[in-house]
């Protein structure tokens, strides 16, 4: 994720490393595993006063702001921002002078995705965490975030074709068992994702293209008669 950087050995997986850093926190009780996934963590849960902590920390050092909409401003040093409801409130803010990395906005009120300026403001996003009001399709700017490796997304159920110009996106994240998605016939053979977790709700005949996929979620196995697994040897 943007600005999380791991020194690995040259044939470690971030993933692998990942892992290691997380299980040290578990080991000292500070993180609580949930459930457990063939001796991997997929859920976990912090204490309050360990998240409190981290925020604190994170604020401190300027890794991230989180938007107050009684004060309507936001840290002109912080290339990263966290929004907890007025999203419509904080994007009338001025970001002309901020190369935005990262935005993780959540508001189960907002719709309206034509106030994002894809185009400008928010060209250099590296990471994008919606969870909005459910609306029928993303805009067809999105395509405009050439920088995009990680997209997150909880009520978008149509994605556009230009969702194929993201050939830096990673991670692919939609609704998690809430809505069904649909991806445009062609993005398979334009996008080269290593995550994708997703209730597919179409064939995965193209799913073979993507060759670097590391994790695959959300995906009955009724879908899989068509899949040509020998190509999927990160999977």
């Amino acid at each position: 994720m943007d600005g999380i950087w791991l020194h690995t050995k040259s044939r470690e997986r971030m993933a692998d490393a990942t892992e290691g850093f997380l299980n040290e926190p578990i080991r000292r009780s500070l993180i609580q595993v949930l459930n457990t996934l063939w001796e991997k963590v997929p859920r976990c849960k912090i204490h309050d006063l360990v998240r409190d902590l981290t925020i604190e920390i994170a604020l401190e050092v300027k890794f991230f702001d989180i938007y107050d909409p009684r004060k309507h401003s936001i840290s002109s040093f912080c290339l990263r921002h966290v929004i907890h409801g007025q999203g419509q409130r904080y994007l009338s803010l001025d970001f002309s002078k901020l190369k935005l990395r990262s935005i993780m906005l959540y508001d189960r009120y907002f719709f309206k995705l034509g106030l994002i300026n894809f185009h400008n403001e928010f060209q250099h996003v590296y990471v994008l965490h919606l969870v909005i009001h459910s609306v029928t399709k993303l805009p067809d700017v999105i395509g405009n975030l050439y920088h995009l490796k990680f997209l997150a997304l909880k009520g978008i159920h149509n994605f556009p074709s230009s969702l194929g110009n993201l050939k830096n996106l990673q991670t692919l994240h939609v609704n998690e068992y809430i809505l069904l998605c649909k991806l445009p016939p062609k993005t398979a053979l334009q996008i080269n994702v290593r995550h994708f977790i997703a209730p597919y709700s179409k064939p995965l005949k193209r799913i073979s293209k993507l060759t670097s996929l590391q994790l695959l979620s959300g995906i009955s196995y009724d879908q899989w008669k068509d899949v040509y697994f020998v190509n999927l040897v990160n999977l």
